[in-house]
């Protein structure tokens, strides 16, 4: 049995994403094509625009076979965290390699960069020291420093994909891990590009203008638009941050800077400027753009968000970076053809397999830390919607998806 996987947020599921998909039955000759997928919220710090169940069968009508969540704390961390989780989570799932898209396919140099990022050689952490006592943000200071060490990265540390493929060949090194990595070229606008006139925009530019359906139309396959339409109609519209805006004023209004101190990826300063900030200003877009700054981007000061929402504190955080095998599989949906070969596939399995979260019961502390985490973001994402998938505790009740 030869399984793939693929490391995605269906944010929505548009049209790169089906090419991904096929590129990936046409590179691997899969048996089982496995989609590790973030849940209710994104690695950029947001809640995702349609819930995970939508995105399951959006996925599973795509050509997926599984669907397998990312586990929270994973999917609402930084690039090399998301990446450790999504690699984690294949190993845990005995597969053999995964296909990732980048806007550059030289796979030697990718793993060169990962290399130096995780050996840090004497002359990569002056210049990494260097760059951050000139106030850059840890991430721009990182990539400066590589880039003057291994020239042929200028280019390629540009692109927000060669930058997650990075991270994921760090994790592959960092696990130990004999997956194989193939690297797709992407194709389309970039993954930061707010074009629409394009079939093959990205997520980024179809969130900007969901949720005028319209317009969204042609940038995503016709099932995966009718799945999209389906869930406006019975939910609220392309759930985002500012939903929240209230409750998370009111966290910040009301925390002390020590309170800061159980969350992870806190700076001296931060805490302060947080505060400062939430007192000034009375819409959550308004206070990320006033804390956004050369030092902080906006995706990490919504991370921090989202964690104080949450409540992933430093422990758990920490040691969902040090373990090396998860202790459970959550199985969103999967395809009903391939009952038999998944049934094989959870027969090599050393762990927990997640299909009926009702009569999973967790034995170890950190599985029930994990699984209580996961259990939440489903709960404070449901709450901002309008249907009643708003109850409490929805991951017990909403039906398996089969297709």
């Amino acid at each position: 049995m030869y399984i793939a996987g693929i490391i995605a947020e269906y944010n929505p599921f548009h049209n790169g994403h089906l090419y991904h998909l096929q590129k990936t039955q046409e590179l691997t000759s899969a048996d089982l094509i496995i989609v590790v997928m973030s849940g209710s919220f994104v690695q950029r710090g947001e809640p995702a625009v349609i819930n995970k169940w939508a995105r399951t069968k959006m996925a599973l009508e795509a050509g997926a076979d599984l669907v397998i969540e990312l586990p929270t704390v994973y999917s609402c961390s930084s690039a090399y965290g998301f990446a450790y989780g999504s690699v984690l989570t294949l190993k845990t799932a005995k597969a053999n390699c995964f296909v990732c898209g980048a806007e550059n396919t030289d796979l030697t140099t990718l793993h060169n960069i990962a290399q130096m990022s995780i050996n840090e050689p004497s002359e990569y952490k002056q210049l990494l020291h260097k760059n951050l006592a000139q106030g850059l943000a840890f991430a721009k200071a990182h990539t400066s420093a590589i880039i003057s060490l291994i020239p042929k990265a200028t280019d390629i540390l540009l692109g927000s994909n060669n930058i997650l493929a990075v991270n994921y060949l760090k994790a592959l090194l960092k696990l130990n891990s004999d997956i194989k990595p193939y690297l797709v070229q992407r194709i389309g606008e970039n993954y930061n590009s707010t074009n629409v006139n394009s079939s093959l925009a990205s997520a980024t530019a179809i969130r900007k203008v969901l949720p005028n359906l319209e317009l969204v139309k042609p940038l995503m396959p016709s099932f995966s638009f009718d799945i999209l339409t389906r869930s406006f109609s019975t939910e609220q519209p392309a759930i985002s941050l500012h939903n929240y805006s209230d409750v998370l004023l009111a966290l910040l209004r009301r925390a002390e800077i020590n309170d800061f101190c159980s969350y992870p990826e806190i700076e001296t300063g931060m805490p302060e400027l947080l505060i400062n900030n939430a007192r000034k200003h009375s819409n959550i877009n308004d206070f990320i753009e006033a804390c956004t700054s050369k030092r902080y981007q906006s995706s990490r000061i919504k991370r921090v968000l989202i964690r104080l929402l949450l409540n992933i504190t430093k422990d758990i955080y920490n040691e969902a970076l040090a373990v090396e095998k998860l202790p459970y599989l959550r199985i969103l949906g999967m395809k009903k053809a391939k009952s038999t070969i998944i049934k094989k596939w959870r027969s090599r399995l050393s762990c927990d397999v997640i299909q009926r979260p009702a009569h999973y019961l967790p034995n170890t502390r950190f599985s029930k830390q994990l699984w209580s985490l996961d259990l939440r973001a489903t709960d404070l994402y449901n709450l901002m919607l309008k249907s009643n998938l708003s109850h409490n505790r929805q991951d017990m009740s909403y039906p398996f998806v089969v297709h």
